[in-house]
């Protein structure tokens, strides 16, 4: 890699966190370990926890020699901000040349990660975005298992972005010169799916065959990011629908037809989730003897 760039800020790690006091400091442990000869600006977005998170990151730094290329910034915010505004804010704050994310409850376990992502990028300049594989590490006990099923390094389509979501979020290291992202970003949910459209509309995205991080599958509690933002189904569809109706009508959109295509796929889902609402509660209403019966019937099976 070339070291010409010592003395700046090089590489920026984005971590944001919300009642994550379980998880928050093996995430910082992940990124603190990694071996990489250039500077890394450590940004530490805690969205006004009501846990114990934010003692816990001041007294781990407190108590700890930090390496001499890492600056670290961290800010508990006063005001609960959400996900996504938080997530911009960090963004915004960042002063790297490339950018990285770990959340707060994810977390890296390759000391080379940062290296072999910013090594692939600076002599790739045709690519925006690389990523890499994960493991699901699930807290209700259920077999871990790998984020994708890729079983080599490629070039990634916007196909592939759009029919299934590949790409682990803390696996994610991007180009700062893409930013700043569209301002309808604020209104979408998934702050990293929009990531990914706007990379793949600036340059090409790379998938290094490499596994190098946590992906945690939490079950929900009423203090985590993921308690405050989960829906239903159906809440989940529209902000799908929402983003990659956003995504068509911006300039940058690279393939419409595959971005129709989504959008008329995603309706499709939504309304067969309506209809099947509406038969169970009608089920339930209408015909409850019937309704339990049925399903009574189902377990014995």
């Amino acid at each position: 890699m070339n070291n010409k760039k010592l003395n700046i800020e090089l590489v920026s790690v984005i971590t944001i966190t919300y009642g994550q006091e379980d998880y928050i400091i093996q995430a910082i442990e992940g990124v603190l370990m990694q071996k990489y000869d250039g500077h890394i600006e450590f940004i530490i977005s805690n969205d006004n926890s009501p846990d114990s998170t934010d003692e816990l990151i001041r007294n781990y730094f407190n108590n700890l020699n930090i390496p001499s290329n890492f600056t670290i910034n961290y800010i508990n915010h006063k005001q609960n901000k959400g996900v996504i505004n938080n997530f911009i804010w960090s963004l915004n704050q960042a002063n790297g040349d490339y950018i990285a994310i770990c959340e707060g409850d994810d977390y890296w376990i390759d000391s080379l990660k940062l290296k072999k992502q910013v090594d692939f990028l600076e002599d790739n300049p045709s690519y925006s975005l690389c990523f890499h594989n994960a493991i699901k590490l699930y807290d209700n006990g259920r077999n871990p298992e790998l984020f994708n099923n890729f079983s080599k390094s490629k070039q990634i389509t916007l196909d592939e972005i759009v029919k299934k979501w590949i790409i682990p979020t803390a696996s994610i290291l991007f180009r700062k010169s893409i930013l700043p992202l569209p301002e309808w970003s604020l209104e979408i949910y998934s702050g990293d799916q929009t990531l990914a459209l706007i990379s793949i509309s600036k340059g090409n995205i790379f998938y290094l065959n490499s596994i190098m991080s946590i992906y945690r599958v939490r079950n929900l509690d009423k203090n985590s990011m993921t308690f405050k933002t989960s829906n239903k189904i159906t809440d989940v569809i529209k902000e799908q629908l929402k983003l990659y109706e956003f995504y068509l009508e911006d300039p940058m959109c690279i393939n419409k037809n595959i971005i129709l295509k989504k959008i008329e796929q995603l309706k499709n889902e939504l309304e067969f989730q309506i209809i099947k609402k509406k038969n169970i509660f009608h089920a339930i209403f209408k015909r409850p003897g019937y309704y339990f019966k049925s399903i009574k019937l189902m377990l014995l099976k």
